[in-house]
């Protein structure tokens, strides 16, 4: 069977190669991405120097396939075009501007964009933030400053943070919950549908972002 045009959407992964280049024939257009990676953690981050080594060891292995994989640079030589999620990626790779072009990975449907902040409760500040429970996305940073902005301005009632996820540092972080005395003002609401997730973020006064991946 000929192609037309071949594209891999890869899981934001810039630095596996896709071997759907070897599908590719003298008329075929291979399109490559959106790929990405995140930057190293820092160290501050971690507890532990478990945890260091193995980011250390994720950040040289990443180095290693991009440096000396011939799969991967034999891939990024036949794409005709290499989308990226940002520009972060053309400057990592050494990808020429005529073949790179710059995306986010992450969006919704354009009809569900539309959200109706007059439904928010009135009668409580809620703070949201919404992902998967691991430590790139630094949810225990959020918590952190929730803590202490509630300390700082004595706020005893009426507000709420809602996190939205699952994955495992949710026990590290119900940890950090129940050692501050927040369980009331801290809601852990698990994996919830988009409209479910849309429809929180219409009650909510504030949207916190706080992961360590590069924009």
């Amino acid at each position: 069977i000929s192609f037309d045009v071949i594209h891999h959407v890869t899981f934001v992964n810039d630095w596996l190669p896709s071997f759907f280049f070897l599908l590719k024939k003298k008329k075929t257009r291979f399109i490559w991405g959106p790929i990405g990676s995140n930057d190293p953690i820092n160290k501050k981050f971690f507890h532990d120097s478990r945890s260091i080594i193995k980011e250390k060891l994720t950040t040289l292995i990443k180095f290693l396939f991009r440096s000396f994989d011939p799969f991967f640079h034999i891939c990024k030589h036949k794409a005709d075009l290499i989308i990226g999620i940002n520009d972060n990626v053309q400057n990592k790779l050494k990808i020429s501007s005529e073949k790179f072009y710059s995306m986010p990975a992450i969006a919704i449907e354009h009809e569900k964009r539309n959200i109706d902040l007059n439904k928010k409760d009135i009668d409580k500040f809620i703070i949201i933030s919404v992902g998967r429970l691991i430590k790139i996305k630094n949810f225990e940073l959020a918590l952190l400053a929730y803590e202490n902005f509630i300390r700082q301005n004595n706020l005893t009632q009426n507000i709420e943070f809602q996190i939205i996820g699952e994955g495992p540092e949710r026990a590290l972080l119900e940890n950090f919950v129940n050692s501050n005395d927040l369980k009331t003002k801290v809601k852990f609401l698990g994996k919830l549908s988009m409209q479910d997730v849309l429809d929180r973020l219409e009650s909510a006064d504030l949207f916190l972002f706080p992961t360590l991946e590069n924009a």
